[in-house]
This record gives structure tokens, sequence and C-alpha cells, in this order.
């Protein structure tokens, strides 16, 4: 059975900045290192070798993010397109947290404040480095992270990331077949979401699914759907070749090889190695892009 994803690996013109942009958030860069010809080629769609460095949590099992140099620019998509869409962390509190944002000089966009069911929400869109969609969530009944850890900390790991899709239930088959839970499944529209996602009408209606393992662990799996009919047959932005300031999931599993053939419906790419660990890229029905790592796997 599949876990939660352990973490993203996100696509960068420039590794430097980009792990700057997340240092200033609390994480920690813990690693550098040179991914071969072979696997950037079967992983990425990279033509030579690359190089990726690992940013942590303090405190953060999991959750944490992986940076990799991309040759292929990044792609400015509009608020329907389909594919790879925002990374998430939770905050402590919204206001101190946008301080910190403005030192890093993203664009910050306009403070969604709004309720689902029982919980209270803000959310706010920094846009970063290659336009890095950062999606900063200020939530009353938070899910578990490192925030439930440490009464200091302001920001999570990260706590869940987006990827858009034509429709969640041809979607989701796939991870519920590989073992994740739904965690929520709500339709609803909100005119403060509409305002800080840039769609075209107050009252667009979005669907959003959360798929994590039994305890809920991060990094939530999340896909949107937009049902109303002009949020229908949106451009793809595919999950290969990896861009600049797009990502895929990262899932640790014990055999590369075994879990690829447990998990039918996805294509994959040849399993690679990078140093010690097997890795194997899938894209999943929806055109959501994912790997399989199983660490140490000699």
């Amino acid at each position: 059975m599949l876990k939660s994803p352990s973490h993203v690996t996100v696509g960068a013109s420039s590794v430097e900045q980009t792990a700057r942009f997340f240092q200033a958030f609390g994480f920690v860069r813990e690693s550098d290192s040179t991914i071969g010809a072979f696997a950037a080629r079967e992983l990425y769609g990279l033509e030579g070798p690359t190089h990726e460095t690992r940013l942590r949590m303090p405190g953060a099992e999991a959750g944490f993010i992986r940076v990799v140099r991309a040759s292929h620019d990044a792609v400015e998509g509009g608020p329907f397109d389909r594919g790879p869409h925002a990374i998430d962390l939770y905050v402590r509190d919204m206001a101190p947290a946008l301080e910190i944002v403005k030192n890093t000089h993203a664009s910050i966009g306009p403070v969604a404040a709004y309720k689902v069911g029982p919980m209270t929400i803000k959310e706010c869109k920094c846009v970063g480095p290659d336009g890095l969609a950062l999606v900063l969530i200020e939530v009353d009944k938070r899910r578990p992270s490192v925030l439930d850890l440490s009464a200091h900390a302001l920001f999570s790991e990260v706590h869940s990331a987006v990827y858009v899709v034509e429709s969640v239930d041809a979607a989701a088959g796939f991870w519920k077949d590989a073992g994740l839970q739904v965690l929520l499944d709500a339709t609803f529209a909100e005119p403060t979401v509409a305002q800080f996602m840039h769609l075209p009408r107050p009252d667009t209606r979005l669907r959003l699914a959360l798929f994590a393992d039994p305890g809920q662990a991060p990094i939530r799996l999340e896909m949107i759907e937009f049902p109303d009919p002009d949020g229908r047959g949106a451009p793809m932005i595919d999950a290969r070749p990896l861009r600049a300031g797009r990502f895929v999931f990262g899932f640790e599993v014990e055999d590369v090889a075994a879990s690829v053939k447990a998990m039918p419906g996805a294509s994959y790419s040849r399993i690679c190695r990078i140093g010690r660990d097997a890795v194997a890229a899938g894209t999943a029905p929806g055109g959501v892009g994912f790997e399989l790592w199983s660490p140490n796997d000699v």
C-alpha cells in the first residue's frame, strides 16, 4: 500500500535561487548531488546530467523538497490549465508569515478568507522563482504537520501539493487502488477563492479532492477540477519534461520494480539510479506526475 508522498521534486532554472526561496521559510539545505545523464533523461526529459539540492523542514520526517535544475523554460499558464499547480505550506499566523514573504521578493496575492464546513481558512498565493506558486494556508483545524511539534515554528513542511485535472473521478481511481484514502472531496464556489486564484467569475465552482495514507501524514496529494463549462478542456502543462517552476510528487517504496507492477494504469520510465536509490518516474491518469523512490536499494 502506498504511503503519502514524502516530497516534491521542483524544477528550477537556478537551483541556488529556488533553494534560497525555500530557506526563507525555514527549510534547511541538507544535501547537493549530481544526477547522471541517463537518470536525468528518463526521469525528467533533460538532455544531459543535472544538479539537485534537498531541503527539509527541521523536525519533519517528510514534506521535504528536491530542487532539480531544469533546462526547459517556465510556462505561464492560465487559471484553468491542467497539470502541476501549487505547493502548499501551513502557517501559524498569516500576517507575520507575509512579512517574511515580502523579503523574498515574491509576488503576493490577496488573502482569501472563507469557510469550508467547520473550518475557517485564510489562503494567500505567493509567486516565487520561475513562477513557482506557493500557497500559504492558515486554518483553525489543521491536519498533522510540524507545527504541532513546535510552538515557535511559523511555517510547516510541504503539507500538500496541487494538480489541476480535467476530472477528479477519472483521476482518483489510480490513487485509491494504490492505497491512499480520500480525506476531503468538496465542490464549492467562493468569491474570495476565485479572486486569489484569478478565476474569471466570482461564482466559478471548483471541486477539491485530498488524498493521503490512513495517518493523514504530509504530503497530501490534492487535485482540483473546474466543473463549469468554461473550465473544461483547458490546456495541459505536462509533468514531463520537468519545467522550471513545476513539480512532481515523490513517494518512498520498499521496491520500485514491485511497486510499478502493483500499480498499473500509469505510464512509467525505466528504473534509474540516483546515488544508492532506485527511482522510476510515472504519469498517472489526469496527467499527475510522480516518482517512486526506494532508498538504499542495492
